[in-house]
């Protein structure tokens, strides 16, 4: 039975060369894209796994927030915030700025 489904499939891709080629192709695009992007995210969901304390870091994000439109957030912190937090949140060991 395998064998009858793989001289039938043999026959088609010989028979029909450039329909076959068009669709192979769009195949391995469409699997490189999606490996390209999966390789993106992972690459994004792994910030500063690298430290030996990676667990106990974290980033603070500023959200700006406009009337028009979606809010939008970056990384950019006021100079002020770092010292308050040291000193306001006892949780808090050590802050750096990141400009």
């Amino acid at each position: 039975m395998l064998r009858n489904y793989v001289i039938t499939a043999f026959r088609n891709l010989t028979r029909q060369k450039a329909y076959n080629t068009l669709n192979i192709l769009g195949l391995a695009v469409g699997m490189a894209c999606a490996i390209l992007i999966l390789q993106y995210a992972r690459h994004e969901l792994a910030f500063d796994r690298h430290a030996p304390l990676a667990e106990r870091t974290h980033r603070v994000l500023r959200e700006t927030r406009r009337p028009e439109g979606p809010s939008s957030f970056s990384y950019g912190l006021s100079g002020p915030l770092r010292d308050a937090m040291v000193h306001g949140i006892p949780e808090v060991e050590q802050a750096v700025r990141k400009w």
